[in-house]
């Protein structure tokens, strides 16, 4: 079984894709690094023969002493504190090592994390879209630490590289902003018709209080001082029987234009209209 897993981890070493991607087991001397002198004592020593059986030893220089290493490499675990890269014959070892257990990173095809981009795009959209701003944010909060720690076990336990920057960091808060956008559009689109609606009615100042506090029933009273004009069109009872209804409205129409302008330039309130009066 041993040599059936060797023979198969060689043929996928040779195998495509003709470059990987390394999977680093973590900062320098993570791989088993032994000194040159130690090695040479434990064999003078009389080590037992096979105790170097079975391993693939590579000989090179890994210093922990800075300026002696002259072929180190930036990578993920080099410590910006000590200084301290991996060394050159280190990641050969962990190259081999990947190769030997197939455990180096593999990302996913274009299609896949293609796929994969746009669904979680229409997921954090519905997310975002279906509720309000204050819940999609906590929502999206959820789904991207969600989406995070499932893409994390995948990286650990079978080495998948998912897509991380552009779902949580372009799409979800891009998805929050569009969304937090249309709703205050929506929302002031309603202020607007209910401004709008109710205008023709209320004072442009009740109406704007009753947008921006709501209605409060037996709380919103108000006594006020002014003066009272009903006014009252001659013989439209008569008018109105000789015209056909649609006729009519566009001409009612008309006519209130002409009446409500002059009231509400001098700051009067059309409270009531019946008909043809007008309070």
């Amino acid at each position: 079984l041993r040599d059936r897993r060797l023979v198969e981890s060689v043929l996928a070493a040779v195998a495509d894709p003709p470059s990987r991607y390394l999977n680093f087991y973590g900062p320098p001397w993570s791989v088993r690094t032994i000194a040159y002198e130690e090695a040479l004592r434990e064999l003078s020593a009389g080590s037992p023969p096979d105790a170097w059986s079975g391993h693939a030893v590579f000989v090179g220089l890994s210093s922990p002493v800075q300026w002696e290493q002259m072929d180190e490499f930036t990578t993920p675990y080099s410590n910006p504190d000590t200084g301290h890269d991996l060394s050159g014959i280190e990641i050969l070892a962990t190259a081999f090592a990947n190769l030997r257990d197939r455990t180096y990173l593999s990302p996913l095809s274009t299609g896949s994390a293609l796929a994969l981009v746009l669904g979680w795009g229409l997921l954090v959209g519905l997310l975002a879209r279906l509720t309000t701003p204050l819940w999609a944010a906590a929502a999206l909060l959820v789904s991207c630490a969600a989406y995070f720690s499932f893409a994390l076990r995948l990286f650990a336990g079978a080495h998948l590289w998912l897509p991380l920057v552009t779902p949580l960091v372009v799409q979800a808060p891009l998805a929050l902003f569009v969304a937090t956008a249309l709703h205050y559009r929506a929302a002031k689109q309603d202020r607007l018709r209910i401004r709008e609606l109710f205008g023709y009615y209320l004072p442009e100042a009740v109406v704007e209080r009753l947008v921006r506090e709501g209605f409060h029933p037996g709380q919103d009273r108000e006594s006020v001082f002014g003066v009272c004009l009903y006014s009252d069109a001659a013989q439209y009872a008569t008018l109105s029987e000789g015209m056909a209804p649609e006729q009519l409205a566009n001409y009612m129409n008309d006519y209130y234009d002409v009446i409500f302008e002059p009231v509400r330039r001098h700051g009067g309130i059309v409270s009531d209209v019946v008909g043809d009066a007008m309070m």
